[in-house]
């Protein structure tokens, strides 16, 4: 059984998974996303153990209602509609219940101008509204589908690293961190060359661990440099976000291992 991302999300690896699973270890344990997103390379593997986190405490609170509670989830997309009135209403109200934070997460990614999340130094979501009113935010199926999935998979709302202590030998781990000199704002706080230094130590204590690691990054002299001692392989046609946000750009980029191929 496999499923969709039930969002999109800058950055996301649906276009990439026929490469990262011809480079990815014939077996493994539990699997690891500690910088979920959309969760693309999750709900194609389906895995009977998996522990998924990210930092975005919206995020995970989606994730945690289309996992409990998928029908409710649903009738309450229903009721929002698509109008650029709609949506900036909906964009600036605050809501409480988990059904409905949800619900508000879903619809702003699916309405929103190309899908991109991104916030503002106070952490409010603040991307104008996409201009057509004939986009579907209401997915039944693939919620449903990806609902059935996420009932073997631990969601958690921490700093990666935390999430990290609770793999062990021979789990996968998949980390598709923000690229370096790429879009970044994800969460207000960012992802700067302190943070890519501290991932490839991260990398290394996945190793002593004997844990299987899948990085992804651009190909920078930076992280070429940084990750000198691991394997790099080139990615295909791979776009990322220019940090500067007016255009898309063809980046070098590259999957890192610490496991011969």
């Amino acid at each position: 059984m496999s499923a969709k991302p039930f969002v999109k999300w800058a950055g996301g690896k649906r276009k990439l998974i026929p490469q990262i699973l011809n480079i990815m270890p014939k077996k493994f344990k539990a699997y690891h996303e500690p910088m979920v997103g959309g969760g693309a390379l999750f709900f194609e593997l389906a895995p009977d153990s998996a522990h998924l986190n990210d930092l975005n405490s919206e995020l995970i609170e989606t994730y945690t209602a289309v996992k409990n509670d998928p029908e409710a989830l649903i009738k309450a997309l229903k009721k929002l509609k698509n109008t650029q009135s709609d949506y900036l209403k909906v964009r600036a109200t605050k809501v409480r219940s988990a059904i409905s934070k949800a619900a508000r997460f879903i619809y702003l990614n699916k309405l929103c101008f190309n899908g991109l999340y991104r916030v503002n130094a106070d952490g409010i979501f603040n991307v104008p509204y996409c201009k057509d009113e004939t986009k579907n935010h209401v997915e039944e199926q693939v919620i449903r589908e990806a609902s059935k999935v996420l009932q073997t998979a631990n969601l958690t709302n921490h700093n990666y690293l935390e999430a990290l202590t609770k793999v062990k030998a021979k789990d996968l781990v998949f980390i598709d961190p923000p690229y370096d000199g790429t879009f970044s704002s994800y969460t207000s706080s960012g992802f700067n060359k302190a943070d890519q230094a501290q991932l490839k130590e991260a990398l290394d204590y996945l190793t002593e661990v004997k844990a299987y690691a899948i990085i992804c990054n651009s190909d920078t002299p930076f992280i070429r440099d940084l990750y000198k001692s691991y394997t790099k392989i080139p990615i295909q046609d791979r776009f990322v976000i220019s940090s500067k946000g007016s255009s898309r750009q063809l980046t070098p980029t590259f999957f890192i291992t610490n496991y011969d191929l």
